[in-house]
């Protein structure tokens, strides 16, 4: 499958943690930077700041419950250059192949 997107972010929203993986570049084998961050405000910020210095513009977060919304707000509120910021079925998610591991579903 042919990239359409230079560089974008997969978030995967617990309580307590984001797993977010950035993959840069339109070839086969994209650059893949993972990261971890709490989802206290301040950790909050922090992911934001990777995410500017990173030049990320494109965010997909996938989370069950309600604990995708400080992180959209943050988002929302501190990083007006964000492109696209959705937040995509996690039970559609689940039903793919070879999903094993919150790392793992950052990267689809």
């Amino acid at each position: 499958m042919q990239a359409l997107l230079d560089c974008c972010c997969g978030v995967d929203v617990h309580r307590d943690s984001l797993q977010v993986c950035i993959l840069k570049g339109v070839t086969d084998h994209p650059q893949e930077i993972h990261a971890e961050f709490h989802t206290l405000p301040a950790d909050l910020e922090k992911f934001i700041q990777w995410l500017k210095r990173h030049q990320c513009y494109h965010v997909a977060m996938e989370s069950t419950g309600v604990y995708w919304r400080p992180v959209y707000e943050a988002i929302e509120e501190h990083y007006p250059d964000c492109q696209s910021l959705m937040v995509v079925n996690a039970h559609h998610m689940r039903n793919l192949p070879g999903r094993k591991s919150d790392v793992k579903k950052t990267q689809r």
